[in-house]
């Protein structure tokens, strides 16, 4: 057995334990799975015969990993945060600001409609203002992951949008209105 077996075989041997305190920090499946490969990451990388203890090595490596994505989490709430007030509030040139001028946004895609593209900046921006009124309740959440949001109309949820950001801004947006499309996915509602 070479080092990297013999590592590999450790680090299987604390895999539950470091899912569960990453799953604990985060609250996703997800992103808990990936503070545990990052760790396996830094591990491959380091001078494994200088670490004493192991397990709390990748512990700690896992705990340091999960608060680094809670402050890009918080980061990534932000934009979401500027792009709802921009978009309830009618505001295009806010909205636009937070968009990157490539943005792409795609909706739909159920059994029975065929999922609508949107390219660039001003038409996303534009589409984004003519919805608003229809989702002024709203529920942070992680959608595999990735920020989203439930909207909701006369309480009951219609719709999840889910966010990718790039260097704060929204890159891209995926609309489900479709509760099927949920199917099989890591939905994690967070708390205000």
């Amino acid at each position: 057995m070479d080092e990297i077996e013999f590592l590999a075989a450790r680090f299987e041997e604390n895999r539950t334990h470091l899912k569960a305190v990453a799953h604990r920090m985060l609250g996703s499946s997800n992103e808990a799975e990936d503070a545990v490969q990052e760790a396996w990451i830094r591990l491959s990388r380091s001078d494994s015969a200088a670490i004493e203890n192991l397990g709390g090595w990748l512990t700690t490596v896992v705990g340091r990993v999960c608060l680094d994505m809670l402050c890009s989490r918080r980061v990534r709430r932000e934009v979401v945060d500027a792009f709802l007030a921009a978009a309830r509030g009618g505001d295009f040139e806010a909205l636009v600001a937070v968009l990157d001028p490539d943005v792409v946004s795609r909706s739909g895609g159920s059994a029975v409609e065929a999922p609508t593209v949107v390219r660039g900046a001003a038409n996303v921006a534009r589409r984004a203002i003519m919805f608003a009124p229809y989702a002024r309740s709203v529920r942070f959440a992680l959608l595999d992951g990735a920020p989203a949001v439930i909207a909701a109309r006369e309480g009951e949820g219609f719709s999840v949008m889910r966010f990718t950001i790039e260097r704060g801004k929204v890159v891209e947006l995926f609309v489900i209105t479709d509760p099927a499309g949920l199917a099989g996915r890591d939905l994690v509602l967070l708390d205000e």
